[in-house]
């Protein structure tokens, strides 16, 4: 969007400044783009004073994009304070139609019906789209004609980068806390994820607010999830093989504990885990109250069986928590 209003500019005849250092033509009026300016520090908020200066008497509209609920840096305020009138735009998802335009804008092609379904993994988050459509097509998973073609699939170093990227713009307890988070599944309950990391939910709160502001997380769908398909497996995928494991056979132990500590009463009343309300369950779950037993998966771990409304399932083939069947 930001280039768009740059080309705009330029077919209006008026002159396009990228970034904050550059030659400025005096005379007439200026467009200035700004990137991520959320990601702005106090060498870009000297070279805005060194431009100031330039254009103190040109007519400029400063363009600029900045991630929601970031606070304001050094350039923001002294923006805020050079300018008279002010519009903000709020970029939402986008939708299907929107970013199927968008991959074949990106591809030259249509992509074909395998290629789409991995594209929605993106969940309409432009950035991960476009590292996800540049990844395949770079690493050779793509054939062209009519339409473009999914020919192999792995997730690509760049959505890879992206997502590290992201990660590393929070705090090392909200890394851990997503990494961990991404281990159990997509979907984020706070009271498991909370007794995983020994603290209460409470706490959780100011790193869930970080995960939000950096677009790993989202919670306007009344249930906190990671944002999409791709932003949770390559978080997932971040942890070796055997730290996954180990937490999710710490989770389900604690899950066990949890339990049974709760005893027939809590369990009669729809315990950890039920989907039911207690009317539902009654005259069924007591009778599964105190229920500490294991199964062997075939090629996995021995898990905890705990009586519930529903299996839970992980983020790779062989590992479930199996539900009781009543």
């Amino acid at each position: 969007m930001l280039h768009e209003a740059g080309r705009v500019a330029e077919g209006l005849g008026v002159p396009v400044l990228n970034g904050l250092r550059g030659e400025v033509d005096s005379g007439g009026p200026l467009v200035v783009l700004l990137d991520d300016l959320h990601g702005a520090g106090a060498e870009d908020a000297r070279a805005l004073n060194a431009l100031r200066g330039q254009v103190a008497d040109t007519p400029t509209v400063w363009c600029v994009t900045r991630r929601r609920g970031s606070a304001n840096g050094p350039v923001d305020n002294a923006l805020l304070s050079m300018t008279i009138h002010h519009e903000r735009v709020a970029l939402s998802r986008l939708g299907e139609p929107e970013a199927h335009a968008l991959a074949a804008d990106l591809l030259g092609a249509e992509p074909d019906a395998a290629l789409a379904r991995v594209l929605a993994e993106a969940g309409g988050h432009p950035e991960a789209l476009k590292a996800l459509v540049e990844g395949v097509r770079e690493e050779g998973c793509l054939t062209f004609g009519p339409t473009a073609r999914l020919t192999s699939y792995a997730t690509p170093e760049r959505v890879r980068v992206l997502v590290q990227r992201l990660l590393h713009e929070c705090s090392a307890f909200c890394r851990r806390m997503l990494r961990v988070a991404a281990v159990l599944d997509r979907r984020i309950a706070f009271d498991e994820l909370a007794r995983l990391l020994g603290t209460t939910p409470a706490n959780l709160l100011p790193a869930f607010d970080e995960a939000v502001i950096a677009g790993l997380v989202r919670g306007d769908t009344g249930d906190l999830a990671f944002a999409n398909e791709l932003f949770w497996r390559t978080t997932c995928e971040s942890m070796p093989p055997t730290v996954r494991t180990a937490l999710r056979r710490q989770a389900a132990a604690l899950r066990a504990q949890h339990f049974r500590a709760q005893g027939p009463a809590e369990a009669g009343r729809g315990g950890l885990g039920s989907d039911q309300p207690a009317e539902g369950r009654a005259g069924r779950a007591p009778g599964w109250a105190g229920v500490d037993k294991s199964m062997a998966l075939p090629d996995g771990p021995a898990l905890p069986w705990c009586p519930s409304g529903r299996a839970h399932r992980w983020p790779c083939p062989g590992l479930l928590t199996v539900s009781a069947v009543e």
